[in-house]
């Protein structure tokens, strides 16, 4: 049985499987495709996401945010879910000890507060801080239920700290030249100096939302600056032609921190702490 998904008037009206029922989903892997069950797929992607090293309750988190964005992809946009970064990486070996954990959290996903399946973001290192998803990436407005928390947990990553530097040039290639109604705006700002080659915008936890050549008003897009970084939360100095980037993070900052969530199950948090500290505005529920 599938999920039916109702939209009237605003409202959202869910059919959740039967407990006895089971949901095949089309998993898409490198050009091949899997009619795969779902709690066996996200078996798949707690192995391809985090290390099996790390503690239990952990890897349970994993599961239930996992769980949640591929069936929110499902319900509202497409009915193949991709197995690599560009939704979740899926691996098709998995062990015991991930079967077990990930089957003790069957059928928990988070819910908006109209009662609607949520999407369980998720990155390696926030670098201090979360995003706010809908100002990151705009779209369906209930995302502005999945906010911005702050998170000192995930000192430990190897990248929590990082800096790089890149030729002015190379990041050039990644940008296009577009009209923009910011860029008026930019340019009429007193204390920007005319000869800056650079302006960004950024979010309200500081992260860049878009990357301004004021020369050529070329624009590289949030997607665009995670192409060439490790993430979009950084500060930088320009020397000569090079660009040096220092940077807090990994990843888009939306959701539950990885390496954070790690630290609070050293700590003695359970999963359902760990998702309700990173997802402070959305429910908990077991549909099946």
């Amino acid at each position: 049985m599938k999920f039916l998904y109702f939209v009237q008037i605003s409202v959202f009206v869910l059919i959740f499987p039967k407990p006895s029922d089971s949901l095949n989903i089309t998993l898409d892997k490198d050009g091949r495709r899997y009619e795969i069950d779902i709690e066996k797929y996200i078996e798949g992607v707690v192995s391809g996401e985090i290390p099996e090293s790390w503690p239990d309750e952990t890897i349970k988190a994993q599961a239930v945010v996992s769980r949640s964005y591929a069936l929110y992809i499902y319900n509202n946009e497409r009915k193949i879910i991709r197995g690599d970064t560009r939704d979740q990486v899926w691996k098709q070996k998995t062990s015991t000890r991930i079967s077990r954990l990930v089957g003790e959290t069957r059928g928990w996903v988070l819910l908006f507060q109209d009662g609607s399946i949520a999407p369980g973001f998720f990155h390696s290192t926030c670098g201090g801080t979360t995003e706010n998803a809908w100002e990151m990436w705009g779209g369906d407005r209930r995302l502005d239920e999945i906010v911005s928390v702050r998170c000192t947990k995930c000192y430990e990553s190897p990248l929590f700290f990082w800096k790089k530097r890149i030729k002015i040039e190379e990041i050039r290639k990644y940008s296009k030249k577009q009209d923009d109604p910011l860029y008026d705006k930019i340019m009429e700002i007193s204390d920007i100096p005319k000869n800056n080659l650079i302006y960004i915008e950024k979010s309200s936890s500081g992260r860049a939302i878009k990357f301004f050549f004021l020369d050529t008003m070329n624009i590289l897009h949030y997607r665009d600056i995670r192409d060439i970084l490790p993430s979009n939360f950084f500060e930088y100095e320009i020397f000569g032609d090079t660009i040096q980037f220092y940077g807090r993070g990994w990843g888009h900052g939306v959701g539950m921190c990885q390496w954070g969530a790690k630290r609070l199950a050293e700590e003695g948090f359970n999963w359902k702490d760990i998702i309700r500290f990173y997802f402070p505005k959305l429910q908990l529920k077991k549909i099946y």
